[in-house]
């Protein structure tokens, strides 16, 4: 048995090695983006956890104001805390590096005394010891550095090194290079030590800290610790394990991973299209072989076997060529999925891939289930055929012609299993059965094609004979025919579904910037726009915008992230008359400005839509907020539409933040000017003014909107990728359709050669029937992809990110993509009708 398949693989591997090298090529890009995102997700969240690691150490417990400072007498109350064994504060910062465009220091100011039981580092001067630290106590101004980021900025021992902080440059000098070990291998290179003392100078939080790390007494139980924790603190206060640090910001990532996976997904599905056809090919290409094996004596499962081995042979070859290129295509998107994370959750350096052997396994074994899965049903068709049927090419067609009206019932039944589990995902969850509503509603219009190919078989009507010999031909192989356009739409309903989701959510973002970010200049630190919300604007700052007699008002905003309900959401302080004056904030019920003004000072915010579906509230609820001075009641006004955060945003005036956060400093301002004063001659002006002040940036509206938009279009990088693959899918997936046809009408091309039809004539008439064959699929693709693009918009999106995004169909797709399909079904069966209409008679004629 081994013989015969080594010789029916090889021989049918040698005979047709173009079919074989297409086949192959769609496996490998199947995996390869299968394994690419996997490897892209993992690396994303190990790349985090090591920087996690790198500055907890070996803490068990952290204790932090999630990115607001806490009061140093904070680290007095935890130390005296029973379980506590020690206690260690850090103060946080990243800084732009001066003299290195676009490189930042994610700072960290430790103790030097009692940060070392935490230590997940050494550190490295020379030729000195780890243990001499006393350059730290010489010079307030000595620094640590990665040796990676100290290579690449090209310093070294001794150097100085200047970067830019909320209250302007400050010099310190190279001391030591650092060395991460343990789990914190992997951090980012960006990680820089010093004193804290030099820390809080420099950051201008003399008596405040970021966070404290602690260790446990053995035998302490760290729940107990942690309640006790919380009860002495206040209830801003987040206590909680490094773990725990790193699984809130996994939990923020969760659906931005999980629709990545679900569109990696969606290659290995195309691939298994191409397994199938390229199997079903090989079936009708030896359907003589068959035959004669089965007359010899070889069983059914004998005969299924061989066509199972062979496919998994050559999609194993598919997959060993996928994985590298998977891993190729992850390195080359880490700067992409860096810059998105990082615009969109947290900062986020990811310097090298993650790849283990269980994620090469799972890769390998999912692009082997996939193609083992597709060559199942052409296979077990070969083992089915009898000796004597396998001498009858006209079988095949006789059996496409017995498709009956179930068909339609199948397919509303697909819409109606669609239609639920959309409904179910909406109203009770999880979010992940919306996938299972677009697979249906996918699944519905692919059962409705044998229908419509034989009603436009039977409804098409031409004089001509070519004309009437393509259509008759397709009529005669819809059971090819039918599974390719099925296959076609799929890939194009993807591609068509994908394109109108995101003109219909880039639209929609855009029409929401126009309304809501009406200010004509922002001011923010220029390390915000590189690594996200780090630094506030110092006051001197806003003092200059006060003094400027161009502006009529200005916009203060501060964000920060707080744990309500045991979930990471963001809260943004507003100047709430201002923003009822000049923000076109929209609201999903009432008026924005009446609810602005009559919300200044209160105790009332505004959420936006992912808050208030994540926390099942409305507008007038009460709710609780944690804040420094205890939890304190709240209502909620109004909710907000909003794109720029799918775990929740709430709205504060600034008056009602003042009072219970005791922070007074904003990270952002908006300007907006006074009638006719021109935007570009006041930002240079004002940009001249507060450049000695430090490193600020002051940004046009129009500049704002081009980096939304750049942001934007950077998220969606890997689904730009899945549209690519998918029209490689079609031009392959047509050329495997006529291989196969190519040889069921040999006997049929011969007997029309014999009668005196040219070879030219026989080329155009399987190439007009590819030109159909891609029309019907456009065609098709373009309806199933609106329907599914519907889905898309109105259940996978507000499911996962709460968002209400208006449909709009980008017309110009309409009348483009029907052209490229046709053309690219004309080409690819050009090759195909060659080969076959210079097939010699007599060959063709030919009886086994």
């Amino acid at each position: 048995m081994l013989a015969l398949f080594l010789r029916h693989c090889g021989r049918q591997i040698a005979r047709h090695p173009a079919m074989s090298a297409v086949t192959v090529l769609s496996v490998a890009l199947g995996v390869a983006l299968f394994i690419g995102v996997l490897v892209l997700n993992r690396s994303a969240l190990a790349a985090f956890r090591a920087s996690v690691d790198a500055t907890a150490g070996k803490a068990n417990l952290e204790v932090s104001g999630d990115g607001v400072p806490i009061d140093e007498e904070i680290l007095r109350t935890v130390r005296r805390t029973p379980g506590i064994a020690a206690a260690t504060p850090l103060v946080e910062q990243v800084c732009l590096v001066s003299d290195h465009p676009g490189e930042y220091l994610q700072l960290e100011g430790i103790d030097l005394f009692s940060n070392v039981p935490f230590r997940a580092f050494t550190l490295e001067a020379g030729g000195s010891s780890e243990s001499d630290l006393l350059e730290f106590f010489r010079d307030p101004r000595a620094i640590a550095l990665t040796a990676t980021l100290a290579h690449k900025m090209g310093v070294r021992i001794g150097d100085r090194i200047t970067f830019r902080t909320e209250t302007g440059q400050a010099d310190f000098v190279l001391r030591y290079l650092v060395e991460f070990h343990g789990k914190a291998v992997g951090a980012d290179e960006h990680l820089a030590l010093l004193d804290i003392a030099s820390a809080q100078e420099s950051f201008g939080r003399v008596g405040k800290l970021s966070r404290i790390s602690c260790l446990l007494r053995k035998g302490a139980d760290p729940g107990q610790v942690a309640a006790s924790l919380r009860s002495r603190l206040p209830p801003s206060m987040i206590v909680q394990t490094p773990e725990g640090r790193s699984r809130r910001v996994e939990k923020m990532l969760g659906a931005f991973e999980l629709n990545l996976t679900a569109l990696s997904l969606v290659s290995l599905f195309v691939a298994m299209y191409m397994i199938y056809n390229a199997v079903e090919a090989s079936v009708v290409r030896r359907r003589g072989e068959i035959g004669l094996l089965r007359s010899l004596g070889l069983q059914r499962s004998g005969v299924q076997a061989l066509f199972l081995g062979e496919a998994l042979v050559v999609g194993g070859v598919g997959v060993l060529l996928g994985l590298p290129l998977g891993l190729l295509l992850a390195r080359s998107l880490l700067g992409v999925i860096s810059e998105s994370v990082t615009a969109i959750y947290a900062l986020l350096r990811i310097e090298r891939i993650s790849i283990s052997a269980g994620l090469i396994a799972i890769a390998a074994g999912a692009g082997l289930a996939a193609v083992a899965t597709a060559a199942w049903f052409p296979a077990r068709e070969a083992s089915g055929v009898e000796p004597v049927e396998a001498f009858s090419p006209g079988t095949l067609a006789e059996k496409s012609r017995r498709a009956g009206p179930w068909w339609a019932v199948a397919a509303f039944g697909c819409w109606g299993l669609a239609f639920g589990l959309g409904w179910l995902a909406l109203r009770t969850g999880p979010p992940t059965l919306s996938f299972g509503s677009a697979l249906f509603a996918l699944l519905g219009f692919t059962l409705l094609v044998p229908l419509v190919c034989r009603e436009i078989a039977s409804t098409l009507r031409f004089r001509s004979v070519l004309p009437r010999l393509a259509m008759a031909h397709f009529a005669h192989s819809l059971h090819h025919n039918g599974i390719t356009i099925a296959a076609l739409l799929a890939a194009l309903a993807m591609y068509v579904s994908v394109t109108v989701m995101i003109f219909s959510f880039r639209k929609t973002v855009d029409d929401w910037l126009h309304r809501t970010v009406t200010a004509d200049l922002f001011v923010a630190p220029a390390i915000n726009v590189r690594a996200g919300t780090q630094q506030d604007l110092p006051p001197a700052i806003e003092e200059a915008v006060a003094s400027l007699p161009s502006v009529a008002a200005y916009e203060r905003y501060r964000e920060q992230r707080i744990l309500f309900r045991g979930e990471t959401v963001k809260c943004a302080a507003l100047r709430f008359p201002v923003a009822a004056r000049y923000s076109g904030l929209s609201l999903r019920q009432g008026d924005a400005r009446h609810v602005l003004s009559e919300s200044a000072g209160s105790d009332r915010v505004i959420v936006n839509e992912s808050f208030a579906k994540r926390f099942h509230v409305r507008e007038g609820d009460p709710i609780e907020i944690p804040t420094p001075r205890g939890n304190r009641p709240f209502t909620v006004a109004g909710v907000f539409y909003d794109y720029t955060t799918e775990f929740g945003l709430f709205l504060i005036d600034w008056g009602a933040y003042r009072r219970y956060w005791d922070e007074e400093r904003c990270q952002t301002l908006g300007l907006y000017l006074r009638p006719g004063e021109d935007p570009e001659r006041v930002r240079q002006s004002l940009q001249r003014q507060i450049a000695p002040v430090g490193d600020w940036i002051v940004y046009s509206n129009r500049e704002v909107r081009k980096e939304v938009f750049r942001v934007f279009d950077q998220t969606f990088t890997v689904t730009e990728l899945l549209k690519g693959i998918t029209l490689i899918v079609c031009a392959s997936g047509i050329f495997l359709n006529f291989v196969i046809l190519s040889v069921e009408r040999r006997r049929e091309i011969g007997v029309l050669r014999s009668i005196g039809v040219s070879r030219s004539g026989v080329e155009a008439m399987l190439v007009g029937e590819a030109a159909l064959l891609g029309a019907i699929s456009s065609l098709l693709g373009l309806l199933a992809g609106t329907g599914l693009s519907l889905v898309l918009t109105y259940v996978i999106n507000p499911s996962f990110f709460g968002w209400t995004v208006r449909w709009a169909m980008p017309w110009k797709l309409l009348w483009e993509l029907p052209p490229v399909v046709i053309l690219t079904a004309i080409l690819s069966a050009y090759w195909p009708a060659r080969r076959c209409a210079r097939i010699p008679v007599a060959e063709a004629m030919r009886m086994e």
